[in-house]
């Protein structure tokens, strides 16, 4: 018996053309046998192609997002479109360009985030669910480096800010700002979060676009900062 698999749970594909692929499960449909619902970046054929050669099998598409003009483009009167953020191909079912699938638990294994997050994250469809912030949130945590600012979450030590100088198998070794001990505790990625001041050279964590902290929004948790090339003002929410 496979153990329930939670909404938000990153899982890897077992079989078919989606094999080894990295995928969001977004929903359940209790009702049947394929009840986990979903979301991969799709792969879709780039055109129609004829009938498949007995010798020669046709090459698995590269996955990449696909809006509903881009589809309808190829695939003509197939895509039906539903609304600007959803259509169907061949009876399947697509949203802000990922591809909605319904499988059964055992065809899909728990893994761990892909390195394409952002391509997930920067869609409208998994903003708009109950698992989302949590997911990013974790995603933030684990990209937590040596060097960066932390505040601990839980335990003894909630509440205190200090700094990693080791990051390995999900835990920080970090040095506390405390003035009775500074020596280093292991705390895992999970007890901690990024903390910012103005001044910081940071990244956006889903662009190239890189700056200079201008302002932290503590009440709305927002964080502004001054792009290098464009110079202008960039607002993010911050991760809690």
């Amino acid at each position: 018996m496979y153990r329930e698999i939670r909404d938000g749970t990153w899982v890897r594909r077992r079989h078919g053309l989606y094999r080894d692929d990295i995928g969001l499960v977004c929903g359940h449909d209790y009702s049947s046998e394929a009840e986990l619902i979903i979301a991969f970046i799709p792969r879709i054929p780039h055109k129609s192609s004829g009938p498949a050669s007995k010798r020669k099998r046709p090459a698995r598409p590269e996955p990449r997002k696909w809006s509903a003009d881009q589809a309808k483009a190829v695939w003509g009167d197939k895509v039906r479109k539903v609304s600007d953020e959803e259509y169907e191909l061949k009876n399947e079912t697509y949203k802000s360009g990922l591809h909605i699938q319904h499988l059964p638990p055992a065809s899909v294994a728990i893994a761990d985030a892909p390195l394409y997050i952002d391509q997930f994250l920067l869609t409208h469809y998994l903003s708009t669910l109950p698992f989302y912030s949590s997911v990013a949130f974790r995603f933030a945590q684990d990209t937590i480096k040596v060097g960066d600012r932390v505040k601990v979450l839980d335990g003894e030590q909630q509440g205190l800010f200090g700094h990693p100088i080791d990051v390995s198998d999900g835990r920080a070794t970090v040095v506390l700002q405390t003035a009775d001990d500074t020596t280093p505790l292991l705390i895992s990625l999970r007890a901690l979060a990024q903390v910012y001041t103005p001044g910081d050279h940071v990244k956006h964590r889903y662009s190239d676009s890189r700056g200079i902290v201008s302002a932290i929004g503590e009440e709305v948790r927002t964080l502004t900062f001054v792009d290098n090339d464009t110079h202008e003002e960039v607002c993010t929410t911050l991760l809690t």
